[in-house]
């Protein structure tokens, strides 16, 4: 299976939250960025070359035997639309990843269409794990 690496990122996300229950976000994100995706990137080619076949899974994440999140947060006037950084993927139609911030907390939000699967509180070193890979298109309320 070959995929684009935001979708890579966001069906481990919501298999991580989802299906296993995990309780830190922060887990899961920091180790695939840090550590999972160089290694990736590293022998991706090796392995390609090597495979008998390959499918390519390219598309959004089909969460719908999860749960939408139950968590709410307050929408802020601050946040950060991320989309991925070139060669990265993209986001799909009706899919959203935007980042809110309010005063010393960043809030996560992943949702399709009208439903949001991760409503999450990450640290300062997600975030900064996550900028490596996306850009963050911020927006304030007052433009």
């Amino acid at each position: 299976m070959d995929a684009p690496f935001h979708d890579r990122l966001m069906r481990k996300v919501l298999r991580g939250m989802g299906q296993y229950h995990h309780k830190d976000i922060n887990r899961i994100i920091c180790p695939y960025l840090d550590q999972v995706e160089p290694n990736f990137q590293k022998y991706a080619a090796y392995l390609r070359s090597s495979a008998k076949y390959i499918v390519y899974n390219q598309g959004m994440v089909k969460p719908d035997d999860w749960q939408s999140s139950t968590k709410s947060i307050l929408r802020c006037d601050e946040g950060c639309n991320l989309s991925p950084r070139l060669g990265n993927g993209s986001i799909h139609k009706g899919e959203y990843l935007t980042l809110y911030k309010k005063e010393d907390t960043h809030t996560l939000v992943y949702g399709q269409y009208d439903r949001e699967y991760i409503t999450e509180e990450i640290n300062d070193q997600t975030v900064a794990s996550l900028s490596n890979y996306y850009n963050f298109n911020c927006f304030t309320a007052n433009g």
